[in-house]
């Protein structure tokens, strides 16, 4: 591998806070708001948006969640951006035509656990 490449090597941990964040994750991170509480936030991300059966390719840009998100008490939220790019949640699914970032689950008052759900990304070196 060349030198100065880098590698980001991901699993399934829950992400409670933005202390961890990796300095070369791609955004749309899904982290507890520094107020507590039941509210989250999002980082910035772009990406690309692929329609096979129209031949498109949309560019798709998000600015990231400056304010607190409110997710619901007691419950599985499902956190993600619609097909438009607007940040969505809610507590039914992730629906088929959006860009899964996270489950945000809740007790009565706080979040308890947050479970990175956006796609994997791998980077193969020659």
């Amino acid at each position: 591998m060349p030198a100065g490449a880098a590698h980001r090597f991901e699993d399934d941990v829950s992400q409670l806070s933005s202390a961890n964040f990796n300095g070369l994750d791609v955004g749309g991170n899904v982290y507890v708001s520094p107020n507590g509480g039941l509210n989250v936030r999002v980082t910035a991300l772009e990406y690309q948006r692929f329609d096979i059966s129209a031949g498109t390719v949309t560019h798709v840009s998000y600015a990231g969640a400056a304010t607190d998100q409110g997710v619901a008490a007691s419950n599985t939220n499902y956190v993600f951006l619609d097909a438009t790019g607007a940040l969505t949640i809610n507590q039914t699914s992730f629906p088929a035509d959006s860009l899964r970032l996270a489950e945000v689950v809740t007790d009565a008052t706080s979040i308890t656990a947050i479970t990175d759900r956006r796609p994997k990304l791998s980077q193969f070196v020659a």
